[in-house]
């Protein structure tokens, strides 16, 4: 008899347990559509910039960011759509039971980046020296397709560069397509590849960047072996300089 009050006490607390997981995983089920006024869903700012090297060549970008403007403070989220001119997608959206899933974009728009090192690099690159002409970008942004009014897209299919074919492609967004309909099982996407020495970016490039933002591919290595240490300056738009450093051992 005690057995058996014992197995149906477990079983009720394993069907609550179960019963919680489930209601917890069901806030990121789609349940519904619904139109959205602007393509970005939501803005972060950052907190804190890392960058580590990943392998002999690439550089990893990490951005500690915290919730800016969305859904919970429409003001601030406002603010930023108009700043981009996003204001007129009314495209139709996937929705799930906790908030919207969508492309979340940096608060900062970025006006230049500037890349140096500790030492002299080599002979083009004594100490002191930037390091943009050596240095690429892979990122994505989808500014070029609401700077269109929604109209330019990428396709998918078109030939990227080997190094972005297999480091790059994460950029695209994969990971929040299917949150908007019309670009759900599409060859042609709102997000366009960035692909550029850093010395040769330009505003738009390192506009609505998302928290994921990219990382950077080191071209030539230094004439000696050795550590090396990397200062990354990224110049917000707010007027504010964000940095990090990366110790690369080559």
């Amino acid at each position: 008899m005690h057995l058996i009050k014992l197995t149906a006490i477990l079983t009720a607390a394993s069907a609550i347990v179960l019963c919680s997981c489930h209601k917890d995983h069901d806030k990121y089920i789609f349940v519904d559509t619904s139109v959205a006024r602007s393509f970005v869903q939501q803005y972060d700012s950052i907190d804190e910039l890392e960058f580590r090297q990943l392998e002999t060549r690439r550089i990893s970008v990490n951005i500690k960011h915290s919730k800016m403007g969305g859904l919970w403070n429409t003001h601030i989220y406002d603010s930023l759509c108009k700043k981009h001119n996003d204001l007129n997608f009314y495209g139709k959206i996937n929705v799930g039971k906790a908030s919207h899933i969508g492309y979340t974009a940096i608060g900062t728009d970025f006006q230049k980046i500037e890349i140096s090192c500790n030492k002299g690099y080599n002979a083009e690159h004594p100490e002191g020296t930037l390091l943009n002409d050596i240095v690429r970008l892979i990122s994505g942004t989808p500014y070029p397709y609401i700077k269109s009014g929604y109209k330019n897209t990428f396709n998918k299919t078109e030939p990227l560069s080997a190094l972005y074919e297999v480091h790059g492609r994460v950029f695209l967004g994969s990971y929040y397509l299917n949150t908007y309909l019309d670009f759900k099982d599409s060859q042609q996407i709102p997000v366009f590849p960035v692909d550029k020495k850093v010395s040769e970016l330009t505003k738009e490039d390192l506009a609505l960047l998302s928290p994921y933002f990219g990382e950077f591919y080191v071209e030539k290595l230094p004439e000696a072996k050795g550590d090396y240490e990397f200062t990354v300056k990224l110049y917000g738009d707010d007027g504010k300089v964000y940095s990090g450093k990366a110790i690369m051992k080559f």
